[in-house]
């Protein structure tokens, strides 16, 4: 049985199961810290004293934590999933290192026993034709797809100033196509910006959609969350750093010192919250893109015949 989280009941539902068939072997991956959300700060859920909340407590005390601290539904899902399954999966060392921090170290072993660490697996090659899109790219442009959450205070906003502060003639080598979750806001962003030719705002797409979608793209932009001043240590990895992986484009991180992306093969990468830093990616992704077109065209004259001299 295998159970993948940061939507709790999946886990829940794979405690609850194990519980009832000891002999199902049970892998549970983490694939975000479920205790605490991206700045540090503890998530809230509200416990409820109902039948599966005993359950899980029951599951908790009779491996001899019941002295643990539980405050909160992600409080009582982490550590029931991390005491009772067979195998516990964590994206990055990051990610095993900061969520076992917070507990006792007789409890932290049990885990680390377990434990194996796995980033997220990239899709076959199958998947990236599985379901073609009809969305188009300019071919005489380099053209860089971000998929995700729009924030313009968080990553964005820093791509935005830079593209305003680039070469006339270089902003005009670039498109930009953003696919998120808030298309209004980011239209009215953008506007606001004065990018409208430069950056493209589209809903998300379907994920099989999405895989297709990626191979058309120069580069795919991927940004960290900074760290907050509650963390040691930045946890998180993306996982469409994996998606991305198969695509066959450039990669390109926005990224936080120390974080698992920082340590990840990109082919271009600047520091998050750094818009001079990110000028200079931006100069460098249309050069080599440049450079590119300039050695094909090259090699293409090569290959014509020479002129026959009567």
């Amino acid at each position: 049985m295998y159970s993948r989280a940061l939507w709790v009941g999946s886990h829940v539902a794979g405690a609850l199961f194990k519980n009832r068939h000891p002999e199902t072997f049970w892998t549970a991956e983490f694939s975000d810290p479920l205790r605490f959300g991206v700045e540090g700060e503890p998530r809230q859920g509200d416990l409820v004293d109902n039948e599966v909340a005993k359950t899980l407590r029951r599951i908790i005390s009779n491996r001899g934590f019941q002295d643990l601290e539980i405050k909160s539904l992600f409080d009582l899902v982490e550590a029931a999933t991390m005491v009772l399954a067979d195998e516990v999966i964590f994206t990055n060392q990051n990610q095993m290192t900061y969520m076992l921090s917070a507990y006792r170290n007789d409890f932290r072993t049990l885990v680390e026993n377990k434990a194996i660490v796995r980033p997220h697996p990239v899709p076959s090659s199958a998947a990236y034709t599985a379901v073609p899109t009809n969305y188009c790219v300019n071919p005489e442009r380099v053209n860089i797809g971000y998929f995700g959450s729009f924030y313009v205070n968080r990553g964005l906003g820093d791509v935005f100033t830079s593209i305003m502060n680039m070469k006339l003639e270089d902003r005009r080598r670039i498109t930009l196509h953003i696919f998120c979750n808030t298309v209004e806001e980011a239209r009215k962003q953008v506007l606001q910006w004065g990018l409208q030719d430069v950056i493209k705002i589209n809903p998300y797409l379907p994920y099989m959609e999405f895989l297709n979608a990626s191979t058309k793209f120069d580069v795919l932009l991927v940004n960290d969350v900074a760290k907050g001043v509650e963390q040691d240590l930045n946890p998180f990895l993306p996982s469409k750093i994996s998606d991305y992986r198969g695509s066959g484009a450039k990669i390109w991180g926005l990224v936080d010192e120390g974080s698992p992306l920082s340590k990840q093969p990109l082919d271009f990468k600047s520091p998050v919250a750094n818009s001079a830093a990110i000028l200079n990616t931006l100069q460098e992704v249309v050069q080599s893109f440049d450079s590119a077109l300039g050695t094909a065209q090259e090699i293409e004259a090569d290959r014509k015949p020479m002129p026959r001299l009567e």
